[in-house]
């Protein structure tokens, strides 16, 4: 929490110094989503629709700040989600950033909040992003973690790798894993497409599921992008 402290109120200090004049449109990018799990139950697929965006705004060379907004539609529970976060980020140099992000999940009437710290390296061959993050909701305290990537095979094709999990107070530990392939028809879009495996453990009980996901990516500004991606417990479910 102190390293969050610290990062925001450095984020607080530039702005509020900083000319009006001087804060920029960094990037941004709007994505679309859709995922499904392998079996369904009975005649119904297991699947999550997805939409969201973010917005980076510079206030100098080094500091910037990231809102995210995100709106997932579960199939199955016939429910819907709303995510939203906000990053702080400090830019090393062109190619590594550091940051911390508090947000909030929204579904079936109650709301989650979670907060942590990320990192970025991002050159025209190779994409890596780790975080970590922690929250709480109605006493239940739950870790969430993990590590993207991509790879430049060619100009127009990468491979995309994700490890990502949640480990949750009362014994429940969920996983998920993707590799997958990015095409991008200019550098403001893509078309994605993936497979991976979700698997979850609560006490004795264990199982896992194989999951596809499709999707696009439109991005923005001088940068071409956000320099971070979505975080909450929302965009780990491939379908619900």
């Amino acid at each position: 929490m102190n390293i969050i402290t610290r990062i925001a109120g450095a984020i607080a200090l530039v702005s509020i110094t900083s000319p009006v004049a001087a804060m920029e449109l960094n990037g941004g990018d709007f994505n679309v989503n859709y995922s499904w799990f392998d079996q369904k139950v009975g005649d119904e697929t297991v699947d999550t629709f997805s939409f969201d965006g973010a917005v980076e705004v510079g206030f100098n060379q080094n500091f910037a700040a990231q809102l995210d907004l995100g709106r997932y539609s579960f199939g199955l529970l016939d429910e819907r989600g709303t995510n939203i976060a906000l990053h702080g980020i400090y830019h090393l140099n062109e190619a590594t950033a550091l940051g911390a992000f508090y947000g909030a999940d929204d579904i079936l009437s109650d709301s989650t909040d979670f907060y942590g710290v990320e990192a970025a390296y991002n050159t025209d061959q190779y994409e890596v992003e780790a975080y970590f993050g922690t929250g709480e909701d109605s006493g239940v305290d739950g870790n969430v973690y993990g590590v993207l990537g991509a790879y430049g095979v060619t100009e127009g094709i990468a491979v995309t790798g994700s490890l990502e999990r949640a480990d949750i107070d009362g014994g429940f530990e969920y996983s998920k894993y993707a590799i997958g392939v990015r095409f991008s028809a200019s550098p403001q879009a893509a078309l994605t497409a993936s497979i991976g495996s979700a698997e979850a453990e609560a006490g004795s009980l264990s199982g896992s599921e194989t999951f596809f996901s499709i999707g696009a990516e439109f991005k923005f500004g001088q940068k071409a992008g956000a320099t971070f991606g979505r975080r909450g417990l929302l965009k780990l479910i491939p379908g619900l």
